[in-house]
C-alpha cells in the first residue's frame, strides 16, 4: 500500500512510471534531464524571441509533455503558461470546461508530431480572453463607480462602504 511519503517521493524523484490514457510520458529515469533541457530553452534565445502567446503555448505542452510530477501537471503547465501570458502583458486564459475535450484533441495531436493545432488552440482561448474582458469593460463604461469610505466605530469595528449601500 502506498502511504504519503511514497507519493511525495515519487512526485520529487520521479521513480514511478506515470500512464495518461493513451500518452506515456518519458521514463522516470529521464525526466531530470529534461527537466534540466526544459528550462534551459525557457530562458533560451530561440524561446524568448518567439512571440508571448506561442512561447506559452510552447511551454505549456513541453513540460505537461514531460510530465515532472505525479499529479498536477496539467495544471501546473496551464499555471506556466499563463505567467508567460502575464509577463507579456496579456490576461491568464481559462480553457472552459466546454472546450476540455478539444484541448486533450490537441495535446493528443502535439503528442503525434503536430504542435500547431495546439498552439493555434491556446491562441484563440488567448483571444477570446481578451475578447470578454473588453466586452466586460465596455458594458461598464458609463457605469458611476462609487467612491469608498471606511468608518472605524467605537468598537473598532471597519465598515467599508461603497456610495451604493
Amino acid at each position: 500500500m502506498s502511504s504519503i511519503l511514497d507519493y511525495l517521493y515519487s512526485s520529487v524523484t520521479g521513480v514511478e512510471q506515470v500512464f495518461i490514457a493513451d500518452y506515456i510520458p518519458p521514463d522516470a529515469s529521464r525526466v531530470e534531464q529534461l527537466v534540466s533541457e526544459f528550462v534551459e530553452w525557457l530562458n533560451s534565445e530561440e524561446a524568448l524571441s518567439l512571440h508571448a502567446v506561442e512561447m506559452a503555448a510552447l511551454a505549456h505542452y513541453r513540460l505537461v509533455h514531460i510530465h515532472p510530477f505525479y499529479d498536477g501537471n496539467g495544471r501546473t503547465s496551464r499555471l506556466l503558461m499563463n505567467l508567460i501570458l502575464m509577463q507579456a502583458g496579456y490576461p491568464p486564459i481559462i480553457i472552459p470546461v466546454e472546450r476540455r475535450a478539444e484541448y486533450y484533441e490537441h495535446l493528443k495531436s502535439a503528442n503525434n508530431g503536430d504542435i500547431r493545432p495546439f498552439v493555434r488552440f491556446i491562441a484563440r482561448c488567448t483571444e477570446q480572453t481578451i475578447d470578454e474582458y473588453l466586452w466586460a469593460s465596455v458594458e461598464n463604461i458609463n457605469r458611476t463607480i462609487p467612491e469608498l469610505s471606511i468608518s472605524v466605530s467605537t468598537d473598532r469595528t471597519i465598515q467599508l462602504t461603497d456610495g451604493f449601500s
